[in-house]
């Protein structure tokens, strides 16, 4: 499953957005974002680029799948200071 150098994480997904009425590119960038996830904040912020690569979809579709997770009320979104 991947060379030895490849970078790999997991990601615990929550039920819900498993459930949701969301498409299926928009919760693997769900988990791609819960990747970043480290327990010690709530604020994390992957770039569009790198949540692309990531999934495998080029920028614009990574915009859409998060906007899609705004609307949804999965995640919040904002500016990082």
């Amino acid at each position: 499953m991947g060379s030895q150098n490849e970078s790999q994480f997991f990601a615990i997904m929550d039920s819900a957005v498993l459930k949701a009425k969301l498409k299926p590119t928009t919760k693997l960038v769900y988990a791609a974002i819960a990747s970043y996830y480290r327990g010690e904040s709530s604020l994390i912020f992957p770039s569009y680029n790198r949540i692309a690569d990531i999934v495998g979809i080029n920028r614009r579709t990574a915009i859409s799948a998060v906007n899609e997770l705004v609307i949804a009320g999965v995640i919040k979104k904002s500016a990082q200071m």
